[in-house]
């Protein structure tokens, strides 16, 4: 559901509501009010008869009004007090002989009528004081007939509980079947508001039994209560007819705290759909104002409170206007869910108290609008919630679909996951087991010399060997050589491979460095009767040598762990060792150029299946390297791959072999 549709939607709604509220007020038969100048004698008591006698001149006054506040003979009335209206009303002479009625409300806070002399209605008790007085606010209907084109009207008011004084409304008078007709009217629109806050109050509290999580659901649903209440309320003929409370006191205040605690309602609802927005000081004041009103109303009598009013909704104005002027508009900029919407609604909201505020100081003659704008509230509250709901909706069925596809390749990532798993548990195997060899490995290497070694010292203790037998001594010193070499080897892979080892970097020319290595070798070779010759030797490229960055002491350790190899190998003593270097040209179109180095030997070989094993920790080939420890070869590996470069080897069985690493270079202008 889009946004724009909802708004469409809500404007559709309203136009409904505008046109039904025309419907109501619309009709041009609703009675014809007596408005106009009536006698009125201010701070009298005067009955028809008392006014036929008494001298006090009449003073005039405008109905409907409040006298307070009027200029009277000099001086400015007060709400508080008693007056005596009358009016002598010229009917149609067709009305004489007719029934007839008068429909009053809003007089206040008591009153008496007559007409032409007869005591027709007693609306509370008329007093010259607050001791004396009963008020009584009640929308009445009386019938009478006129016996002469004149109509004699005459009504006591007395003001003590009230914050207006007089006749604040029309006296309408007309024909019963006209006025009945109007009354109901009014009536029924009284009761559609009313059932139309009812109904979205109870609806709200249903969805919040069903999804219990959601506050503000639960404030609209009381809400919706309250504004109902405060309608019965406001309505002066059903509270009447409904409301079994004679105390008009207690009708007043109900009436006024209703209206504080949809205002609290109302702010606590903005707190918790944009709690981000609002402030935690303003909510606190708007919690105090509310609370302070809602204990002066209840700890102060009608007259004092009434008198109030307008400052009371001037505040809840303000403190709305916060909510709309800033709470609304921050959430609507920052587009929280359904803030536009709410935006409109408040903003209607407010115009609707400032319209009832001077509707009830009589500055318009508008109708009541609050309800109107807190139903229209409400709507728009549902509206949000079904909108709400069609979201959820959507991803439910959303998330359902989901669920059936992942329900559909769930075997499927089962059975992948479980040949991963034994992939690993093949792989930790093979560790494992690589582990078990190593140990082995190690256990062996090192038992070998230790046997030995227990085994001279033995003969010396039998007295087989004598102490200072020359050739003992070297054999038992050879093999403590080869166990000390051995753990010197692990000891360098272990720290080669934890990177502990600190290399000690310098840019060399690869042709120097390898025309070095093969000076240094050539003398040890020629001495064992070994031929050691310089290869290939191709170190430049477009007039540029080729340098390196390498620490040399760790390379000449991997030439030379490859020469003795080669030596150890060989299948002839004659036969020639040879050594290469050269650059790989393809590699010079890439970023990172090599050189390649390789020695070659004449040995016997390595099988295809012995070649991956070659560079693994204690890999060794036993025939000819009876004495060797099988790690030289994977110290070479993790030199090389300090270097950011890579071994390898190439063999065929009664050949020889070619091992080789490739190590990056850099070129420079000769």
């Amino acid at each position: 559901m889009k946004l724009k549709w909802i708004v469409a939607m809500t404007l559709v709604i309203l136009f409904g509501l505008l046109l039904f509220y025309l419907s109501i007020f619309s009709q041009d038969e609703q009675g014809s009010p007596i408005q106009g100048e009536w006698e009125f004698y201010w701070m009298e008591r005067f009955n028809p008869e008392d006014i036929k006698n008494t001298s006090v001149k009449p003073s005039r006054i405008q109905v409907p009004s409040s006298w307070g506040g009027q200029e009277l003979e000099g001086r400015i009335l007060t709400s508080h007090g008693y007056a005596t209206y009358h009016k002598k009303l010229i009917v149609h002479p067709e009305d004489v002989g007719s029934p007839k009625g008068l429909y009053l409300e809003s007089i206040g806070s008591a009153y008496t009528l007559w007409i032409d002399g007869e005591l027709i209605l007693q609306l509370g008790t008329v007093g010259t004081s607050l001791a004396e007085e009963t008020p009584e606010f009640q929308a009445k209907l009386v019938t009478f007939e006129p016996n002469q084109e004149t109509v004699d009207i005459v009504i006591q008011v007395s003001n003590y509980s009230f914050r207006e004084g007089g006749i604040l409304e029309d006296v309408l008078y007309g024909n019963t079947n006209v006025l009945i007709p109007s009354i109901f009217k009014g009536v029924l629109k009284d009761v559609i508001l009313m059932g139309g806050f009812l109904f979205l109050g109870l609806y709200h509290l249903v969805v919040y039994s069903i999804r219990r999580k959601e506050l503000s659901i639960l404030l609209i649903g009381i809400g919706g209560i309250v504004a109902m209440i405060r309608v019965l309320f406001v309505s002066e003929f059903l509270v009447g007819v409904i409301i079994p409370i004679e105390n008009w006191e207690i009708l007043v205040k109900i009436e006024y705290i209703a209206e504080l605690v949809g205002f609290m309602i109302l702010i606590l609802l903005m707190k918790m759909m944009y709690p981000g927005e609002v402030h935690t000081s303003m909510l606190r004041l708007s919690y105090g104002f509310t609370i302070s009103f809602i204990g002066y109303i209840l700890l102060t009598p009608a007259r004092i409170f009434t008198e109030t009013v307008l400052i009371q909704v001037s505040l809840m104005a303000v403190i709305l206007l916060y909510f709309v002027g800033y709470v609304g508009i921050v959430a609507a900029i920052r587009e929280r869910e359904g803030a536009r919407l709410n935006l409109i609604a408040l903003f209607v909201i407010i115009l609707a108290m400032i319209n009832d505020v001077l509707v009830v100081t009589q500055l318009t003659k508008l109708p009541l609008m609050l309800a109107y704008s807190l139903i229209n509230f409400a709507m728009f509250q549902a509206i949000i919630i079904s909108y709400r709901y069609s979201l959820l909706f959507n991803k439910n069925r959303t998330l359902a679909s989901e669920l059936v596809i992942m329900n559909r390749t769930l075997e499927e990532k089962v059975s992948n996951r479980t040949r991963e798993l034994n992939e690993k548990n093949e792989e930790l195997g093979r560790m494992q087991n690589f582990r078990t060899r190593m140990l082995a490995n190690i256990a062996h290497d090192l038992g070998s010399p230790i046997v030995g070694i227990q085994t001279y010292l033995q003969l010396m203790k039998d007295g087989l060997v004598q102490a200072g037998n020359q050739e003992v001594i070297q054999q038992l010193y050879g093999k403590s050589d080869d166990m000390k070499g051995l753990i010197e080897d692990l000891f360098e892979l272990t720290k080669l491979e934890s990177r502990e080892i600190t290399f000690d970097w310098k840019g060399m020319e690869v042709k120097s460095f390898i025309n070095d290595i093969y000076r240094k070798f050539e003398y040890d070779l020629d001495r064992e009767g070994r031929a050691l010759r310089l290869g290939k030797v191709d170190t430049a490229h477009a007039g540029r040598e080729a340098f390196f960055r390498i620490d040399p002491f760790r390379m000449n350790r991997v030439m030379q762990n490859f020469i003795d190899n080669a030596v150890k190998f060989s299948s002839r003593s004659s036969g020639t060792i040879t050594i290469n270097c050269f650059l790989l040209l393809e590699e010079l179109k890439g970023s990172i150029p090599h050189v390649r180095m390789e020695v070659i030997d004449q040995g016997i070989g390595i099988t295809e299946d012995e070649l991956p094993n070659v560079f693994q920790r204690f890999y060794k080939k036993q025939d000819g390297n009876e004495n060797g420890s099988g790690l030289g070869l994977a110290i070479v590996k993790e030199i090389i791959e300090h270097h950011q470069g890579t071994v390898g080897v190439e063999s065929e069985i009664g050949q020889g072999s070619v091992f080789y690493v490739t190590v990056p270079i850099y070129l420079e202008d000769n």
